[in-house]
């Protein structure tokens, strides 16, 4: 079973890299570099399940006892299971910390917000009727604002 998870890894990883894009959720999504270290994550268990089997048969060949042989067969076993896992843990940890909204727009910035803050006090004030009555729609563009009104005068 281990390298059936091992194997989609391996294929979902090279796909990831290729492609630069990790689809973290439904709406979110991680793209660039975050996604490309996410796609050597997941390729990693392969490749290192090798170098560290190849390492154990060495030392087995080389064992004498059977015992030590033994040892070595239990540590490629717990090998096999921890290392995909602890790649696939690593790989949604960096998606869960850079990931990005699909679909809708970026919050405000704090700078855009504090500008919004310094408009004339009787613009943020029709801004708020109109949004307590539900009334943001294109009739506001054809309304006059209090600023425009101002200019008029």
């Amino acid at each position: 079973m281990c390298l059936f998870l091992i194997l989609g890894m391996f294929v979902f990883g090279i796909v990831v890299l290729v492609r630069g894009r990790f689809l973290y959720t439904g709406r979110t999504v991680v793209q660039g570099k975050p996604a490309r270290i996410i796609g050597m994550l997941l390729i990693a268990p392969l490749t290192l399940l090798f170098i560290v089997e190849a390492v154990l048969i060495i030392v087995a060949a080389l064992a004498k006892q059977r015992e030590t042989i033994e040892i070595v067969q239990t540590v490629g076993a717990t090998l096999i299971a921890v290392i995909p896992i602890i790649c696939l843990v690593s790989a949604f940890i960096i998606a869960g910390r850079t990931f990005q909204l699909v679909g809708k727009e970026p919050l405000p910035s704090q700078d855009t917000i504090n500008r919004a803050m310094k408009l004339p006090v009787e613009y943020r004030d029709h801004f708020r009727s109109e949004v307590k009555n539900g009334d943001i729609s294109d009739q506001t563009s054809s309304s006059q604002h209090p600023t425009e009104s101002r200019v008029q005068e």
